[in-house]
């Protein structure tokens, strides 16, 4: 039991006199003080976030009384008014013990007393105190949800018990963990295990001594257990990557039989649009709505014609080619549907930001759309690349050369978005990770085609293992250098500070007392909006704002962070900057091996329907056989996989394997990967056909073109180059 707790459980002599009192009015009284206590204590656990001398909080509490003394007073009649000294805000922990003076007058530790009323009891008026002061700092303690952070509440707890405010740089730490996790929704992770600051005694010039943050420290703790969670993890990866790619391969299985389909015709290409189309909006939909299903009914009633103008236009592109609409009505069409596609990401996010109490609007809305569309632009421009250069590649080096010049171009854009996405400080934490994944399944899909269609096993065995080398070096340096551009923002940062600051020391103590005073009017300040409980988000980004700027003007490190924990520490990045950078690597490898997985077999499995050989012993040796293209390239990506996830856990402890056990955000990711594979089958199909069927048999299929193989898929753009 708290002690808020039980100093309102606590009975009174007076408590006893008002239980043996038969009077009706006396009982109904007490039944009304005791659910005003329940209320109080509710109110201590999860009700104001603040309390400041500017407006303080009134609450009802019961004053000390003498046995005997009648009648009991209402619970109106009494009330106590707080002013404490100290700022006492939501993730700053700055109560002071307190004590009881011996004439009953409550004073904090510095002597000064706490301002409680005097009420008038009956007839007598007599004036009495209530010791109530040391209600106010466990209260204050128990409303601060950074209280319950799993990665830092003892250390936190045990300092502010002690009687000491937290230091400045664990005051913002403790307000970014807690608007990250308020936005999550719950306790999210953004670091595997639990770091701790540490502090140095470094000398003033004017003799004093001053507490300087120097780093963050962690305990990875044994090597063999963080093995163990990685393989387990890792295990899991793979078997939710081999659901996804049967689910694929069922995909293009169907629309393959469709193809061919003389009847079909016209529906195969209606079906693979609006596929397309929908598809992108589930993605949409789960970037801002996650897996709550009531979330996505409401915004499906309200925001239904984000999706129906494009299915329209989608569907009409497809009507015009099939019907020989004149050229310029077609272009006219197909125009519009690119123009309304781009937009689309734009107008969706922009209306999603109200609701997820978004504050700039506009912010959030052009750079969760421009990484959207940045995909969107990739699957259609490379589609048509792709399909256009199809018959270049003929050998095995060829076909290497393409795929990494591929992959090297594309590296640059795709970090530009990735780097975009974790720079977002609004919108749901855990998912905005996950707004680069279309343009990431761009850049895996090809070169895995690429690699399927290779002729010798040496050759794909030579491909996998350069790029599963690319990938676990990029990924282990990327935390580096993110840390070299911080450095390089600080060193510039210091220039500048350096030669626009006065020169004068007591001009330098007065622009810090100033930045500070600006700091505790501000985080004293309460909001009075009647819709700051839905949008707590907003005034824990102000208070937090202030401090950083305070903070950029008086450093709190005295060298530059080693790894992202010692980064976090010094404000440097933010939680979600960190969770959203796990969040980019996990969906990155499992992208990998879902694409390796599908790319590989559904080769195999085409060959039993279309393919020359289609008997069980070759589809055995294919998949488990000595030359097994599948029990070969899986070894090499998943031991990537590993060296990856403990390289980043135990160097940097980003929560590569705690937030696996999210269970929400798990199926997040693979719904939306699901639905980005599914967007690019549809979009891409011709080109999984081509480089499918000329895996099967270069002899056969070599020189077959997109129209031989699929005659019912619309061909815009194709048909404008041969009419021009």
């Amino acid at each position: 039991m708290s002690v808020a707790d039980s100093a309102l459980n606590r009975q009174t002599p007076m408590d006893a006199g008002c239980v043996q009192s038969n009077d009706g009015g006396e009982g109904r009284r007490q039944d009304d003080f005791r659910s005003m206590n329940n209320g109080l204590r509710r109110e201590i656990s999860g009700g104001a976030s603040s309390v400041s001398d500017d407006h303080p909080i009134w609450e009802t509490a019961r004053p000390s009384q003498a046995y005997g003394d009648e009648p009991c007073a209402t619970v109106s009649e009494v009330t106590l008014r707080f002013s404490p000294q100290s700022t006492l805000t939501a993730g700053h922990l700055t109560g002071e013990e307190h004590k009881h003076d011996t004439d009953g007058a409550v004073a904090t530790k510095s002597g000064e007393p706490v301002a409680i009323t005097a009420a008038e009891l009956g007839d007598e008026k007599q004036e009495r105190r209530a010791t109530f002061a040391s209600v106010t700092t466990a209260a204050t303690m128990r409303r601060s949800s950074m209280a319950d952070d799993a990665n830092n509440v003892d250390a936190n707890e045990d300092y502010a018990e002690e009687g000491h405010a937290l230091p400045r740089e664990e005051q913002a730490l403790n307000a970014l963990v807690h608007e990250f996790r308020e936005a999550a929704g719950y306790d999210a992770a953004y670091e595997e295990k639990e770091t701790r600051l540490t502090y140095e005694t470094v000398l003033r010039p004017d003799g004093s001594s001053q507490q300087v943050l120097v780093g963050a420290t962690f305990d990875p703790g044994p090597l063999r257990v963080t093995v163990c969670q990685v393989i387990k993890v890792t295990t899991r990866k793979l078997l939710r990557g081999m659901a996804l790619a049967g689910i694929f391969i069922l995909y293009v299985i169907a629309m393959g039989f469709a193809c061919d389909s003389t009847v079909v015709g016209l529906t195969f290409d209606i079906v693979s649009r609006a596929v397309m189309v929908l598809t992108v909006y589930l993605f949409l939909l789960h970037l801002t709505d996650g897996c709550n299903l009531p979330k996505i009914i409401s915004r499906l009633k309200t925001s239904w014609w984000l999706v129906v103008t494009p299915l329209t236009l989608s569907i009409m592109v497809s009507v015009a080619y099939h019907a020989h609409w004149d050229r310029r009505s077609l272009r006219c069409v197909f125009w519009l549907f690119l123009v309304c596609s781009l937009i689309w990401p734009y107008a969706h996010f922009y209306t999603a930001a109200k609701s997820l109490g978004v504050r700039n609007k506009w912010g959030y809305a052009v750079k969760a759309g421009t990484a959207c569309a940045a995909g969107i632009v990739a699957l259609g421009v490379l589609g048509h690349f792709v399909r256009s250069t199809v018959k270049a590649t003929t050998t095995d080096a060829d076909k290497t050369r393409r795929a990494l010049i591929f992959v090297l171009a594309m590296l640059p854009i795709i970090s530009l978005i990735s780097k975009l996405a974790r720079s977002m400080k609004e919108g749901p934490p855990t998912l905005n990770g996950y707004l680069a994944i279309l343009i990431k399944m761009v850049l895996v899909i090809y070169p895995r085609l690429l690699q399927a269609e290779m002729v010798r096993l040496s050759a794909k065995i030579f491909y996998s293992v350069l790029i599963s080398l690319l990938d676990l070096l990029s990924d282990i340096f990327l935390p580096y250098w993110i840390l070299l551009f911080i450095a390089a923002r600080r060193f510039l940062r210091d220039r500048r500070r350096k030669a626009t600051r006065p020169s004068s020391n007591d001009s330098k103590t007065i622009a810090a007392v100033e930045k500070m005073r600006k700091i505790t009017s501000l985080s004293s300040r309460k909001d009075h909006d009647t819709a700051r409980h839905e949008n707590a988000s907003m005034t824990s980004s102000r208070i937090l704002r202030a401090g950083l700027s305070y903070i950029a003007e008086e450093p709190i490190v005295s060298h530059p962070p080693t790894n992202l924990q010692s980064a976090l520490a010094s404000l440097d990045v933010s939680p979600r900057y960190l969770r959203a950078l796990s969040e980019q690597i996990r969906v990155w490898a499992f992208l990998e091996v879902t694409v390796l997985l599908f790319s590989n077999l559904v080769v195999l499995i085409s060959n039993q329907i279309w393919g020359s050989d289609s008997s069980h012993v070759s589809f055995l040796q294919g998949t488990q056989g000595p030359e097994s293209v599948y029990l070969t390239l899986r070894p090499i990506c998943c031991s990537s996989l590993h060296v990856l996830f403990v390289v980043l856990i135990r160097w940097n402890n980003l929560p590569m394997v705690r937030a696996e056990y999210e269970s929400s955000v798990v199926w997040c990711r693979c719904l939306m990967c699901l639905w980005t594979g599914l967007c690019c089958i549809s979009t891409w199909y011709m080109l999984f056909a081509i480089y499918t069927m000329r895996a099967m048999g270069e002899e056969k299929w070599g020189d077959a073109g997109p129209a031989e193989l699929c005659p019912g898929f619309s061909f815009v753009i194709e048909t404008w180059q041969e009419n021009r």
